[in-house]
């Protein structure tokens, strides 16, 4: 089982119309009410491609309790820290040609709430397979918690994945996670300079990562998604020359699906394109298989 960890998830609530007037008293034909967040998806996508999944956050007040009952009708199991705040909530104002989404303020994290939060990671994490670290959309984040959250799993011997930037890179690269994600732009922006061809960015990884890092995952581009594993290169491709667009969150649950499958490197290259294809996030198993199977992985001689 997969654990995903999200400290700010939302409950949304979504009105459909033709047309919410600014200043005027509308209504919707249609609303919705749903567990949101990164973490969410991350964990719905997962939940869909029948893998076992469950999701570590903070939660409080009756947005929180909405929230739990939600999120575990869709087969995802929770954990979560009660907080003295209300979970986040958006308003999500969906209109023909534009949607307009509102949130309220962000829980409080006080020092005992983060604590506490430490005390149930720790008791959850060596029951797990891997673990996905949700990139944090918190104004106020807690100092160094993306750092410890890695370390603690390390420590167990629990493989951790997590979404690279700029801002993130010191930390993670000190914990020294078991997988990767980060875009093109990412890169060009932590190297300071723009990459283009394939020398370049192998060389770029080598100088970044080493062999420190057992599985890194670069998006991005439209042709295809790399993969820098142990020193070696690899490049996914559509056969039919098809352009990817993917989603670097959902890349990072299929890495982690093939982690836990003990996958060769080409083919865990393949499960985490295929999961994080934004034309296939409605599928399900079935038609990730086919995408899989569509897919020409190589190995680059760079």
């Amino acid at each position: 089982m997969l654990l995903v960890v999200d400290i700010n998830p939302y409950l949304e609530r979504k009105f459909s119309g033709s047309d919410f007037r600014k200043g005027k008293t509308s209504y919707g034909n249609k609303v919705e009410i749903e567990a949101a967040g990164i973490g969410v998806e991350m964990a719905e996508r997962a939940s869909a491609l029948n893998e076992d999944i469950a999701l570590l956050s903070f939660l409080g007040g009756s947005n929180g309790d909405v929230f739990g009952k939600k999120l575990m009708s869709s087969n995802i199991r929770l954990f979560h820290e009660n907080l003295r705040d209300e979970t986040q909530e958006a308003i999500t104002l969906l209109e023909k040609n534009k949607t307009t989404k509102i949130f309220s303020k962000e829980p409080r994290l006080t020092r005992e709430d983060v604590t506490d939060f430490y005390d149930l990671y720790r008791r959850k994490v060596a029951s797990f397979d891997g673990i996905l670290l949700s990139p944090n959309s918190r104004v106020e984040t807690p100092e160094n918690m993306e750092n410890a959250l890695i370390h603690f799993a390390r420590n167990m011997g629990v493989p951790v994945f997590v979404k690279m930037n700029k801002e993130n890179q010191v930390s993670v690269l000190e914990a020294k996670p078991y997988g990767i994600v980060l875009g093109r732009e990412e890169l060009n922006e932590i190297l300071g300079r723009p990459v283009t061809f394939i020398g370049e960015v192998a060389e770029a990884l080598r100088e970044i990562f080493g062999l420190e890092i057992p599985y890194v995952i670069v998006t991005g581009s439209k042709k295809g998604a790399l993969l820098f594993h142990k020193g070696e290169l690899f490049m996914a491709k559509f056969q039919d020359n098809q352009e990817m667009d993917l989603d670097a969150n959902l890349v990072l649950v299929g890495m982690g699906m093939a982690v836990k499958r003990k996958y060769s490197p080409e083919m865990l290259l393949q499960l985490s394109v295929a999961t994080g294809n934004r034309e296939d996030l409605g599928g399900d198993f079935a038609d990730l298989k086919g995408r899989f199977n569509q897919m020409k992985v190589e190995r680059l001689e760079v």
